[in-house]
């Protein structure tokens, strides 16, 4: 089963992401905040696909991006925030993030760009 790491600081938004991704067949480990991600992706090297949120306490969205690129350079990630415009998307995307999903997203746009990555790994 593959795993996915959903980091973001708000519970509602890790709960509905973990469902989803859940019943589309995936393992889904959580962080609330970019320090906690990077643990996890320290101790959990099988984590395929990471769902990162911008603004978050402690640790800044992109820092805990440069983080991961540090840690694992190849790591599919999506953005997903209500603050993105397009100077920040093309930063990001110089980082390699993959794909961005604007909050509030449908339901159908977040499956829809998880099964398109996660058919890639």
């Amino acid at each position: 089963m593959k795993k996915v790491l959903v980091v973001d600081d708000d519970d509602v938004v890790r709960t509905f992401l973990r469902d989803v991704l859940q019943r589309l067949g995936l393992r889904v480990l959580e962080a609330d905040d970019g320090e906690a991600a990077l643990q996890v992706l320290a101790r959990e090297p099988d984590i395929r696909l990471v769902i990162l949120d911008l603004r978050m306490r402690r640790m800044h969205g992109e820092e805990t991006l440069r983080g991961i690129r540090a840690m694992r350079p190849d790591l599919k990630v999506i953005i997903s925030s209500a603050y993105l415009d397009a100077e920040t998307e093309r930063t990001l995307a110089g980082l390699g993030v993959k794909a961005f999903l604007r909050k509030p997203y449908p339901l159908m746009h977040l499956q829809e760009t998880v099964r398109h990555l996660v058919e890639e790994i």
